[in-house]
């Protein structure tokens, strides 16, 4: 009998790349749907759980930038100042393996003043989407807290803001997060 590590080697030595990133990310999305059903009691179609996966490779594939050279490339990124008399918070959400990770929020005025700025310490994380999409909630919910209402949000998670302008948000893996971001920053 084989064990796990022997399979997956086997599956490393005979697949193609694109192959190998179905694969894990497959074997990844059983992996939350099994949990699910374990702990949550969810009830789980299977058509629905290699779609979740083949999204969710597609996204983290338009995530990624475009190596030039042998070196990744970013485009080079200027903070834009928010409309007159508005606030803009920045985010940033950080992951670890263990499942730990932050978050660190600041909000600037339309000056580029620091209007506040916090961080805190996250656990039962599960990726670094989850981590930047509680950057965002704890962001909204500060803000909301000190009475701000014209507030823009910024991030560098390309999946986050695209999920937060109403695409895809509902087949991602935070989406029940992201309803809970939506609902406050509009209400």
């Amino acid at each position: 009998m084989e064990t796990i590590e022997v399979w997956i080697q086997d599956m490393l030595n005979n697949l193609s790349v694109p192959q190998v990133e179905v694969f894990f990310m497959l074997f990844w999305s059983i992996w939350v749907e099994h949990n699910n059903v374990v702990w949550n009691g969810s009830r789980v179609d299977p058509r629905e759980t290699v779609g979740w996966a083949m999204d969710l490779l597609a996204e983290y594939k338009r995530a990624q930038p475009i190596a030039k050279k042998g070196k990744r490339s970013r485009q080079e990124a200027r903070w834009i100042f928010p409309s007159r008399g508005g606030l803009k918070l920045n985010l940033d959400g950080s992951y670890r393996e263990d499942g730990s990770g932050g978050a660190g929020m600041l909000v600037r005025d339309e000056k580029g003043f620091v209007k506040g700025a916090w961080s805190v310490h996250l656990t039962h994380l599960n990726s670094p989407l989850q981590a930047e999409a509680m950057a965002c909630r704890e962001g909204l919910r500060k803000a909301v807290e000190q009475g701000w209402v014209d507030i823009d949000v910024e991030s560098d998670c390309e999946i986050l803001v695209v999920a937060l302008n109403g695409e895809n948000g509902d087949r991602l893996e935070v989406s029940r997060l992201l309803m809970i971001v939506v609902t406050i920053w509009f209400y």
